[in-house]
C-alpha cells in the first residue's frame, strides 16, 4: 500500500473509532427524535408502515413534524441487525459521519487538483477530528446523512464538470434528491447551491447539453413523489413551527390584527401599505441577523448555539486553535486566486440560508451543511503557515503540542464531563423509567406519567418494544396513553385521588411528603423522576 492510501486509511480508521466508540452509551440517552425514528424504522421492519399505519410514507409523521424519510429508512437494516437500541438507532449516523471523511478527501483532491493530496489528507483529518461534525456524527440527526450526500453530490458535480459523462451527472441528480429526502434545511440549501452552480459553470454546461437533460429528467421524476407531500397542508407544519415568518412574538398583536382584517384593508390602503413595508423591514433585519450570526465567533469557537444537545461543556464547533489557520487559509485562497473559490465560496455563504429563516438562530444541525468548507479553508491555512515556519521547527512542534493537548481536552469534556452535566437535555432517565414501571404496571390499574419532558410515550414504545401492529389501531391517541399508561401533566391532588395507580412526575410536580417509593436521577445526581404509588 503508498503512503497515501495508507494515510488515508489510518485518518479514516480515527474517524470511524471517534464515531463508534461507546456509540449507544454516549450521549447518555436517546432524545425523542432518536427513539421515534428508531421505533418507527421497528414498525416499517415489521409491519410496512409507520407508528401512524402508513404505509412507507413519503413523510414520517412522528410528532407532526413529519421528518424526511430517508434516515429512517436507512435505520430498518440496522435495526434488524442489532435489534431495536440506541446503538441501531446511531449506527447510519456514525457510518455516515466515517464516510463523509472518506468523500471530503475525494472532493478536496477534486477542488485542487492532482497534486492536492497534501491538503486532501489534512482536511480530512481535520473533519475527522472536528467538535461539529462529531456532534452529530454519534446522534441520529438527520442533518449528519445529509452531510453525506450533500459532499457526495458537489464530488460527482464536479466530476461530470470534468468529463461531461451522463453517469456522473445522473448521479450528482440522484444525490442531490436524497440529500433533500434527507433533511429539511437541505430543500432549500440544495436549489440555491444549485442555481449558483449554474451561473458559475454556465459555459460547460451549455457544451454538456445532453447530459445535462438527463440529470434534470431523472431529478424531476424522483422530486415528484417530495413535491406532492410539501403540496400537503400536513407536511408545512414543521416549516410552520420553525419559521420566523410564523413566528407569533414577531409584531405586535394589533398590527396582527390589523393585517387579518379586510375591512381596514379596503378603508385605508396607505396605511395597511405602510404596515406591509414595516413588517416586511423587520423580517428582513431578523433574516439578515440570524445569517451574519452563524458566523461570528461565539457561535463557531466559544459556545455554540446554547442548545445542550448540540455541542460540548465549554467548547464550541470548532477547536479554538484553528481560528488563525482559519484566517491564513481565507487569505491566501484568495490571494493565491485558487479556482476552488468557484465552489468553496458559495457553499459557505449558501449552507446557513435555510437555518436563517428560522427561530432558534444561529443553529449548529440547520447550517450543518457550512460542513466541511471551514476545515477546507483551514487545511490550506495550516499548509500556508508550515511553509511559513520551516525554519522554526520548535514553533511547529509547539503548535503541535497545543493541537493535541486541545484534543485530549476535547475527548475528556465528551466523554467526561458533558454527560453528566448536560444528561437532562438528552432526557435521561427514560430507559429507567421504562424498566422500572414494566416490572409494576400489572399490579396497577392506571400508570399515570408526567408529560413535562415531552413525548414520553414513544420511549415506552421504543424500550417496552410494543408490538406496532398492536398500537397502530390506537396511534391517533397513543401520545395521551395507551393499556394503563396516561401521559399528562401532573396535578398531584386530583391524580392522588386514583386508587391502585403508580403516579410518575418530576421533582415539582411531587411534594416531598408525598409516599414516594423510588426516584431516578439525572446523572449530576438532581431528581428527574419521583415515583408514587397511592
Amino acid at each position: 500500500m503508498s503512503k497515501k492510501g495508507l494515510t488515508v486509511l489510518l485518518i479514516l480508521l480515527l474517524a470511524a473509532t471517534l464515531r463508534f466508540y461507546k456509540l449507544g452509551q454516549n450521549p447518555p440517552s436517546l432524545d425523542w427524535d432518536e427513539a421515534s425514528i428508531g421505533y418507527n424504522a421497528y414498525s416499517l421492519l415489521k409491519t410496512g408502515k409507520d407508528e401512524y399505519g402508513n404505509s412507507w410514507p413519503i413523510s414520517i409523521r412522528s410528532f407532526n413534524d413529519y421528518k424526511p424519510p430517508l434516515y429512517t429508512y436507512l435505520t430498518i437494516p440496522s435495526v434488524a441487525l442489532f435489534g431495536l437500541t440506541e446503538f441501531a438507532v446511531r449506527f447510519p449516523s456514525a457510518l455516515a459521519g466515517t464516510l463523509t471523511v472518506l468523500l471530503t478527501y475525494f472532493l478536496v483532491k477534486e477542488l485542487f487538483g492532482k497534486k492536492s493530496s497534501v491538503i486532501a489528507a489534512i482536511t480530512a483529518l481535520l473533519l475527522a477530528i472536528s467538535p461539529w461534525h462529531l456532534q452529530f456524527s454519534r446522534v441520529a440527526f438527520e442533518a449528519n446523512l445529509a452531510l453525506l450526500l450533500f459532499v457526495l453530490s458537489v464530488y460527482l458535480f464536479l466530476r461530470a464538470m470534468d468529463t461531461a459523462s451522463p453517469y456522473y451527472h445522473g448521479g450528482a441528480a440522484v444525490a442531490f434528491v436524497a440529500t433533500m429526502y434527507s433533511y429539511h434545511s437541505a430543500r432549500a440549501v440544495v436549489p440555491l447551491f444549485l442555481l449558483v452552480m449554474a451561473v458559475i459553470f454556465r459555459k460547460r454546461l451549455l457544451q454538456q447539453t445532453r447530459a445535462v437533460v438527463v440529470a434534470l429528467v431523472v431529478g424531476v421524476i424522483l422530486m415528484l413523489p417530495m413535491g406532492v407531500t410539501l403540496t400537503r397542508g400536513a407536511a408545512q407544519a414543521r416549516f410552520a413551527t420553525v419559521s420566523v415568518f410564523t413566528n407569533p412574538g414577531l409584531f405586535t398583536r394589533e398590527e396582527e390584527r390589523l393585517s387579518r382584517q379586510e375591512e381596514f384593508r379596503k378603508k385605508d390602503q396607505g396605511t395597511f401599505a405602510s404596515l406591509l413595508h414595516h413588517r416586511w423591514l423587520v423580517l428582513t433585519q431578523i433574516i439578515s441577523e440570524n445569517y451574519f450570526d452563524h458566523f461570528n465567533l461565539e457561535f463557531l469557537f466559544l459556545r455554540g448555539d446554547g442548545i445542550g444537545r448540540h455541542n460540548v461543556v465549554g467548547m464550541g464547533l470548532l477547536y479554538f486553535w484553528e481560528l488563525p489557520f482559519l484566517i491564513a487559509g481565507a487569505y491566501y485562497l484568495v490571494k493565491n486566486k485558487e479556482k476552488s473559490l468557484h465552489v468553496v465560496l458559495p457553499w459557505l455563504l449558501v449552507a446557513p440560508a435555510a437555518s436563517a429563516l428560522t427561530t432558534q438562530s444561529p443553529h449548529a444541525v440547520r447550517s450543518l451543511l457550512m460542513l466541511p468548507i471551514p476545515q477546507i479553508i483551514t487545511a490550506y491555512g495550516i499548509i500556508q503557515i508550515i511553509k511559513a515556519l520551516k525554519k522554526y521547527r520548535y514553533a511547529l512542534v509547539l503548535i503541535g503540542v497545543v493541537v493535541c493537548m486541545n484534543f485530549v481536552y476535547y475527548l475528556q469534556l465528551y466523554y467526561i464531563h458533558t454527560p453528566i452535566e448536560r444528561s437532562h437535555d438528552w432526557q435521561y432517565g427514560y430507559k429507567q423509567l421504562v424498566e422500572k414501571v414494566s416490572a409494576v404496571k400489572e399490579e396497577v390499574n392506571e400508570v399515570i406519567i408526567t408529560t413535562k419532558y415531552d413525548q414520553p410515550y414513544i420511549y415506552f414504545l421504543f424500550y417496552g418494544k410494543v408490538d406496532p401492529a398492536w398500537y397502530q389501531t390506537v396511534a391517533e391517541t397513543g401520545s395521551l396513553g395507551f393499556e394503563n399508561y396516561f401521559f399528562r401533566t401532573i396535578q398531584y391532588e386530583r391524580d392522588r385521588q386514583v386508587k391502585n395507580a403508580v403516579i410518575v412526575g418530576a421533582r415539582h410536580e411531587i411534594p416531598d411528603s408525598a409516599p414516594i417509593f423510588d426516584t431516578i436521577q439525572f446523572l449530576d445526581g438532581k431528581e428527574a423522576f419521583r415515583l408514587v404509588k397511592t
